[in-house]
């Protein structure tokens, strides 16, 4: 799951997925802009079939290992 996330955030920030670590920050290591996080968010709801509550997307949303643990937790 975490690689079909980091490739997700690959295809939206425009960047080689290989070039993202699992525990980069959106902002401060990837410099992912507000309109691209929320690309991210969408993406992610979609391909999961999950609806990430805006609260646990504030905070669980700052990596793919964050995104990973909040999709793995809503999917139970």
């Amino acid at each position: 799951m975490k690689n079909e996330i980091v490739q997700i955030i690959a295809d939206i920030i425009g960047a080689p997925p290989e070039t993202i670590a699992e525990c980069d920050d959106f902002v401060t290591e990837l410099a992912v802009n507000s309109l691209q996080r929320m690309q991210i968010l969408d993406e992610i709801e979609n391909r999961f079939g999950i609806t990430i509550p805006v609260r646990e997307s504030a905070q669980k949303m700052r990596s793919a290992a964050g995104i990973s643990e909040l999709v793995e937790g809503l999917q139970k």
